[in-house]
C-alpha cells in the first residue's frame, strides 16, 4: 500500500468519524425524530455500501445510541423494554451457533451479527418514535416519499438499461445495473425484494386512501406506478402476493368501503 492510499484511507476514516459525531450530537440534542424519518426514506437505498454494512446501518447505530441515552435519561426505571427477552434469546442462540461454526466462517457470522444488531436498533427506534400517536401521519408521509423515490429510481433504471450510472462519477453513489433478462431490479439487490416492497407499500397506500380523502388521487396514481414497476420485475411471487393481498384487503376493509365498493 502506497503512502497516498494510506493517507486517503485515514482521511475517509476521519470524515466518517466526524459525520458520526455530528449525527450523534444532532440526535442527542433533539433532532433524533427528524433523523429517524430521514432514515425511513433512505431505507430502500444503499448509497455507500461495504462488506461491513451500508451508511444506513451506520446511521441506525449512531442515532439509535443517541435515542437510547435520551430514553435512559428521561424515562423512569419502571418502564419496560418491549420484546427484550426474545431478542436476548435470539442473540444467545446466534452466539451459540457462531461458537460451533468453523473458524473460517467467523468473519461472516460477525458481519451478520452487525446486520442483526441494526435491525434490533431500528425496531427500538420505531418503538420510541411511535409512542406518540400524532407522529403516525409523518411516518406515513415518509413512506410515501420513499415509495415515489423507488418508482423514480426504477424509471431511470429503465432508460439507463444495462449501463452503469454514477452520481457525479462517484462509484459509491452508482445505481444498480439492470438484469440481462430485462427484469427491473430497482434499488434492491433482487427483483423479489423489489416486488415485496411494492406490494407492502401498495397495501399501506390503500389503507391511507381509505382513511384520508385528500390523498386519494395522488395515492391512486402511485398505486398505478407501483403496479407498473411490479410488472417490470416479472416476479411471480410478487404477483401472487399482490392477488392474495387484494382479497384480504377487501375482506378486512369492507366495513369502510362497503359492499358496493368491494
Amino acid at each position: 500500500m502506497s503512502f497516498l492510499d494510506s493517507t486517503s484511507h485515514v482521511i475517509q476514516l476521519l470524515i466518517a468519524l466526524g459525520g458520526a459525531l455530528v449525527l450523534f450530537m444532532l440526535a442527542f440534542s433533539g433532532y433524533a425524530r427528524a433523523l429517524f424519518i430521514g432514515l425511513v426514506v433512505m431505507i430502500p437505498f444503499q448509497p455507500i455500501d461495504s462488506k461491513y454494512g451500508s451508511i444506513n446501518m451506520a446511521i441506525t447505530y449512531v442515532v439509535g445510541f443517541a435515542m437510547l441515552l435520551n430514553s435512559i435519561r428521561k424515562t423512569s426505571r419502571s418502564t419496560g423494554i418491549p420484546l427484550l427477552v426474545p431478542f436476548v434469546v435470539l442473540i444467545i442462540a446466534y452466539m451459540l451457533a457462531w461458537s460451533m461454526a468453523p473458524k473460517m466462517f467467523w468473519p461472516k457470522y460477525f458481519l451478520n451479527l452487525i446486520q442483526i444488531g441494526s435491525d434490533v436498533a431500528l425496531f427500538y427506534m420505531s418503538f420510541a418514535y411511535f409512542r406518540k400517536e400524532k407522529d403516525l401521519g409523518t411516518f406515513f408521509n415518509a413512506l410515501i416519499v420513499s415509495n415515489v423515490l423507488v418508482i423514480t429510481y426504477s424509471v431511470i433504471q429503465v432508460f439507463v438499461g444495462y449501463g452503469h450510472l454514477s452520481v457525479f462519477g462517484v462509484g459509491e453513489l452508482s445505481m444498480l445495473e439492470n438484469r440481462q433478462d430485462q427484469r427491473l431490479v430497482g434499488p434492491f439487490l433482487a427483483v423479489g425484494i423489489t416486488a415485496e416492497y411494492l406490494v407492502i407499500q401498495s397495501l399501506l397506500l390503500a389503507h391511507y386512501m381509505v382513511h384520508s380523502v385528500r390523498l386519494r388521487k395522488a395515492g391512486f396514481l402511485i398505486l398505478l406506478c407501483n403496479l407498473a414497476v411490479l410488472i417490470g420485475t416479472g416476479n411471480r411471487g410478487g404477483f401472487i402476493s399482490a392477488l392474495l393481498a387484494v382479497v384480504l384487503f377487501l375482506y378486512f376493509y369492507k366495513q369502510y368501503i362497503g359492499r358496493k365498493g368491494v
